[in-house]
């Protein structure tokens, strides 16, 4: 209709394994992907407010896992995700703009592998909750103003070969522009606190995240 659009997707993609099974000689056949989508995008009273909703189901196969028993890589793993997703947009003025963005995972799971211990474990680095907000204003002199916010719930990890827990963070991120004829000049900064964070615990070490990072842009278009 002139204001609600449902869409339906569907993809495949393929990654070679450089590397052959230990018992056969034989080379693995590349891991396997495939995505399913399903969602609507409505945006009522002439664009200032919209939104949109989708269900995904993503599905990896095919790649490799160890046997525990006898140590040979096999090539029966597959991971599942599922989940929501939220966005939105609302336009309070003409120079404001607010977005606003919300994952929820239903399932991200290990549902096939050569090691039966791991069957039914949560995805490394997948989070039941993400979302993130932006907002920009622009002023009457021209120069927009923007600063948002990314959170992302705690997740799933290992350490030393246990499970261990990576928890939440929210990371703050600010951006100054100006517009002269074809030209934007912007100064922009993500996690501008410079909180420390943990982005992943796994192969017995944990990494952390992005330091803050202002970076300074001009752009020319023609």
């Amino acid at each position: 209709t002139e204001d609600i659009v449902p869409y339906v997707s569907y993809s495949t993609s393929f990654f070679p394994i450089l590397d052959a099974d230990s018992g056969t000689g034989q080379p693995f056949k590349p891991e396997t992907g495939r995505q399913t989508e399903v969602g609507f995008r409505h945006q009522p009273d002439q664009g200032k407010f919209g939104y949109s909703v989708a269900f995904y189901d993503l599905r990896r196969q095919n790649y490799v896992t160890s046997d525990p028993e006898t140590l040979r890589n096999r090539q029966t793993g597959e991971v599942t995700a599922r989940g929501l997703e939220f966005e939105g947009l609302l336009k309070p003025t003409p120079s404001l703009n607010i977005l606003a963005s919300y994952t929820l995972s239903l399932k991200s799971e290990i549902t096939k592998s050569s090691d039966p211990s791991e069957i039914g474990k949560p995805i490394k680095g997948t989070p039941k909750h993400q979302f993130n907000i932006w907002s920009d204003y622009k002023t009457p002199v021209g120069v927009k103003l923007g600063i948002g916010v990314r959170y992302k719930g705690s997740h799933h990890g290992d350490l030393d070969g246990s499970p261990a827990k990576v928890p939440s963070y929210a990371l703050y991120d600010a951006r100054v522009s100006y517009d002269y004829q074809n030209w934007n000049f912007a100064i922009s900064g993500r996690n501008i606190t410079n909180k420390r964070t943990l982005a992943f615990c796994a192969n017995w070490a944990c990494g952390y995240g992005e330091k803050r990072r202002i970076m300074a842009t001009a752009t020319a278009n023609w």
